[in-house]
């Protein structure tokens, strides 16, 4: 799970009833990162998108990450921050970005036929951005549901 605006990345065991038990932090990330969508690769790294600062992440099993990607101007960063920090961060803060290439990215998901390419969706985008990865993407349980003849 991420947790936007608590900067982390969690995780969560599934009681057989559903429940989510033993809450775990996996990473906490810094200024400026605010993780919202997520794919897991099959080395069981998780790639993390963050709203705001446009950042790809990738995470790794034992917490540790680095930044992929970011387009975000140091001076968009910065007066957002000076926002969250002083608990006065609003819609203007998501909605007004700079950035001409990447606009918010909030969702990430792995494709192509070898799953080595990632797909950014962006709030405030017209279009699907892709960069080719060194690693696939796991496929996703829901792609192998079975179907009715």
């Amino acid at each position: 799970v991420n947790e936007t605006f608590a900067r982390c990345l969690t995780r969560y065991h599934i009681t057989q009833d559903s429940g989510l038990i033993e809450r775990t932090v996996i990473t906490r990330f810094g200024a400026g990162t605010f993780p919202d969508g997520l794919a897991m690769d099959d080395d069981g790294a998780i790639w993390v998108v963050s709203i705001v600062s446009n950042r790809l992440l990738r995470v790794f099993p034992d917490g540790s990450h680095y930044v992929v990607l970011e387009d975000a101007p140091a001076e968009h960063l910065s007066w957002v921050e000076a926002a969250f920090q002083s608990g006065t961060m609003g819609r203007e803060h998501l909605d007004r970005h700079p950035a001409t290439t990447l606009r918010n990215i909030s969702s990430v998901a792995f494709g192509g036929d070898d799953l080595r390419t990632i797909y950014l969706g962006c709030l405030l985008g017209n279009f699907i951005a892709s960069i080719p990865v060194p690693v696939p993407g796991i496929r996703p349980p829901h792609w192998c549901w079975p179907r009715k003849s």
